[in-house]
């Protein structure tokens, strides 16, 4: 996955290059688009630095050149160019502009300080320092983001119950679902898959399947990582029946068995000397 953002990488930074060179400042979701990038390649300080300096009204494009991307530049060095990269590239080489009273104007800008206005914006802050593993400043986002009057959405708390989820922190994820209801931002199929995740890992099984029947309760739908997850946990524990309950479910809502799957629950079949079970799946 970061292979396919290296490209985009050096196609944002090329943009914002050619901004610059015409006197115009990155509105937020530019910004909030080349400091996506950046964490998609996994460029995380890369990332911040670019936020924090785009906040206080300057673009330092030193730390960002092409030639100091180091391996990011190496890897990236066998991809062709692609035609987009190519005719934005050589458009802008032609297409440059004299300095205007508009790219003065805009230098200006460049001197006040700005907060993003955005969910997006904070969604994309709160999971790249989520993925950095800098827990506080995550926070630190989201706390942020609720007092400048950002309304967080479905993807901000799925988001923050993720990064909690990850290092292991289930109080916090479960005060952030109470939370997230108390706003009257509903769960969707994403965030019961994330609780039901956790509570297989914690060997809560009972709390597990409380969250994997909930799905179908509030109207929504199980999907491909909710089967496989309870499949998985269930399979692991050789609690048969219950497997069985599910892949029931699954034939009457028409939803085949997932290929990682398939192996898991030969195996219970199999460790429960169920063999004609197993020779079905096979």
């Amino acid at each position: 996955m970061r292979h396919n953002f290296t490209g985009l990488v050096k196609e944002a930074i090329l943009w914002i290059k050619h901004m610059r060179v015409r006197g115009m400042f990155p509105d937020e979701v530019t910004m909030n688009t080349v400091v996506g990038v950046l964490k998609g390649a996994g460029e995380f300080s890369r990332a911040d630095r670019f936020y924090k300096d785009w906040c206080s009204g300057k673009i330092e494009l030193e730390g960002l050149d092409l030639e100091n991307l180091g391996d990011l530049e190496a890897r990236s060095q066998s991809m062709p160019v692609s035609l987009k990269h190519f005719l934005s590239t050589e458009l802008f080489k032609v297409g440059g502009r004299s300095p205007s009273s508009r790219m003065i104007g805009e230098s200006k800008m460049e001197s006040v300080v700005r907060k993003p206005r955005l969910a997006a914006t904070y969604n994309t802050l709160i999971d790249l320092y989520g993925k950095a593993g800098r827990l506080s400043d995550a926070a630190d986002a989201f706390s942020e983001m609720l007092k400048s009057g950002v309304a967080p959405d479905i993807i901000t708390f799925n988001t923050m119950i993720h990064t909690c989820g990850s290092y292991g922190l289930l109080v916090e994820a479960e005060a952030l679902l109470n939370k997230m209801e108390e706003r009257g931002v509903s769960p969707d199929t994403k965030t019961y898959n994330t609780f039901l995740s956790l509570y297989a890992q914690a060997g809560n099984t009972n709390a597990a399947l409380e969250c994997y029947r909930k799905i179908r309760k509030v109207g929504l739908f199980p999907d491909v990582v909710t089967h496989r997850t309870v499949l998985h946990m269930l399979c692991l524990r050789r609690m048969v029946p219950e497997a069985e309950s599910v892949i029931k479910e699954m034939e009457q809502s028409h939803v085949p068995i997932d290929e990682h799957s398939v192996p898991v629950i030969m195996a219970m079949y199999v460790n429960e000397g169920l063999l004609d079970q197993a020779r079905v799946l096979f």
